[in-house]
């Protein structure tokens, strides 16, 4: 006869299992609340933060003037002359330009002329700033395709306010197409009912 004993295990003895892992399934993530969203502000299309200006001048005491004249309002880059002015333009591109006439190198009405003739840079304002006041001269500087024709001394208000009138319109004709090639790419963008009104404006 045989006698089988079966040890029993301790009370202070204990087996660790590690429990498998449940499955999970990721919750469905639903919209933000409304009370958790940050407030994004709407931001146009041709909203930018900074505008930019040459400034074109072989007096260093008008470009000093000029720059620190706009230089709380806008990026303003300068130039000694029109040879320079040229290659800051192409470098830089900028919203608008401010050129004296007589200078060394190129003059304020070649710089003009260099400017609406390059494909690169022909939607670039120029503001031609000039002592000859003589009607010839105006006359002159805007069929090169000077946007204006200061004489000096010339009124610091009213430059300003041109130069501010002028970014402002091409802000708005430049939303005019982009808000129309829109409109006909994408003609989900609007109901038919809104696309209709829009075109007939």
């Amino acid at each position: 006869m045989f006698t089988i004993r079966l040890q029993q295990a301790k009370p202070d003895e204990h087996i660790l299992e590690t429990p498998a892992a449940p499955d999970v399934v990721p919750e469905r993530i639903g919209p933000v609340p409304e009370e958790d969203a940050a407030e994004i502000p709407a931001v146009g299309l041709l909203e930018i933060t900074e505008k930019s200006l040459l400034v074109v001048d072989d007096s260093a005491e008008l470009r000093q003037y000029l720059v620190k004249m706009f230089s709380d309002k806008y990026v303003v880059y300068e130039a000694a002359d029109g040879n320079a002015g040229w290659k800051l333009a192409q470098r830089h591109v900028p919203d608008v330009i401010i050129s004296d006439v007589l200078m060394d190198g190129l003059s304020g009405f070649e710089l003009c002329r260099n400017i609406k003739q390059e494909p690169s840079l022909g939607h670039i304002p120029v503001i031609l700033l000039s002592g000859l006041s003589q009607p010839g001269n105006k006359l002159k500087g805007i069929e090169c395709g000077a946007e204006d024709y200061f004489i000096k001394p010339f009124d610091q208000e009213l430059l300003a306010a041109r130069i501010r009138t002028i970014l402002e319109n091409r802000n708005a004709l430049q939303q005019y197409f982009r808000d129309n090639i829109a409109l006909q790419e994408n003609h989900q963008k609007y109901p038919p009912r809104t696309r209709n009104f829009l075109k007939s404006v």
